[in-house]
């Protein structure tokens, strides 16, 4: 599995980004998607087990995205984008 910050570009902090690999960082990108993935959920009125269903993976992985204890695949990330109707970036703030 590739390591959380090697979803983010390195040139995201020649950018200006604010984002490197350092884990202050990380963890605040971490804290941010567990936060996002249930506000999102909650306000499109999803239950975990339907998202776990939608996106084929089980209610309990599901769960652990919500808890910070693994991390959504970028493929996963894509599909609640658009279930949510939210750029992928959202989910970092």
């Amino acid at each position: 599995m590739i390591p959380f910050y090697g979803i983010l570009s390195e040139n995201w902090e020649a950018k200006g980004m604010g984002y490197s690999q350092n884990p202050l960082n990380e963890e605040k990108l971490r804290k941010a998607l567990r936060e996002n993935l249930r506000k999102f959920r909650t306000e499109a009125d999803y239950s975990q087990e339907e998202i776990a269903r939608l996106l084929g993976v089980t209610r309990p992985t599901y769960t652990y995205y919500e808890t910070g204890k693994t991390t959504p695949s970028v493929t996963d990330l894509y599909q609640l984008s658009r279930l949510y109707h939210r750029a992928m970036e959202e989910f970092f703030q």
